[in-house]
């Protein structure tokens, strides 16, 4: 599996520790959560939002299919002194030791299922895991800006690896196929992501119950527009 593969944190190296606590600073910081509130991040991959999230005194919890990137989580947070819960698991399934004040899924950690349907129980067990009142924060691609400015192919080396990425769209997918040299070695994997548009998530949201529903393009909190780099969504359960 792509996920799970040692290629994967290679490739995506430039996404870097400064980049999730600007994140987590500029826009985890609209929630105006309490010290002390749980947070889930699912797909939590290596765990670089959850630590700045620690940092700010949060009680962090992640879970992510891919166990290669929960053991790496779970060494990397005991190495910082940051007691997290851990789990390898599925958005498809109910979210494990609920419930949570906020629930976060970073850098396109969705869109990888067939049916809009399948999206929208997932997002129903992340609704189901919060407090009421909670917030759900999803950051996704701007689907309007990767239709208008997709980059075809890539040439990328980290140190002794080739990586030869191209990407397509059918919609209503963009797939990307990746080639690896190492050595000796090559290797092929695939992605494919549903273009999921701003609409999309606002009927996903009011499905699964959430109102208020703010949308930002990019990391530094700066508002959505069909230009934006990011399409994050920001909604909240109705508070009992």
């Amino acid at each position: 599996m792509w996920f799970d593969s040692p290629y994967y944190p290679m490739l995506y190296a430039h996404r870097s520790e400064d980049e999730a606590q600007q994140a987590v600073q500029n826009v985890v910081g609209l929630l105006h959560l309490k010290p002390g509130a749980r947070i889930l991040d699912v797909g939590c991959g290596r765990g670089r939002h959850l630590w700045p999230l620690a940092e700010l005194g949060y009680r962090v919890a992640g879970i992510d299919l891919a166990a290669d990137r929960v053991a790496e989580a779970r060494a990397g947070s005991a190495q910082k002194g940051i007691d997290a819960e851990l789990f390898v698991g599925s958005m498809l399934d109910p979210l494990p030791q609920p419930p949570y004040d906020a629930v976060v899924n970073w850098f396109t950690s969705f869109g990888f299922f067939d049916e809009l349907a399948t999206h929208q129980l997932a997002i129903a067990h992340m609704a189901r895991a919060l407090t009421p009142g909670g917030a759900l924060v999803m950051d996704f691609m701007n689907a309007a800006e990767v239709r208008a400015n997709l980059v075809p192919e890539d040439r990328i080396e980290v140190g002794h690896v080739e990586f030869h990425v191209r990407r397509w769209i059918e919609e209503p997918f963009v797939h990307k196929s990746i080639s690896i040299r190492d050595g000796a070695t090559t290797r092929e994997f695939s992605e494919r992501v549903m273009l999921l548009d701003r609409s999309d998530f606002e009927a996903l949201f009011a499905a699964a119950g959430f109102h208020s529903v703010q949308f930002l393009g990019y990391y530094d909190g700066s508002p959505w527009t069909p230009q934006s780099l990011r399409c994050i969504a920001i909604g909240r359960t109705f508070a009992v």
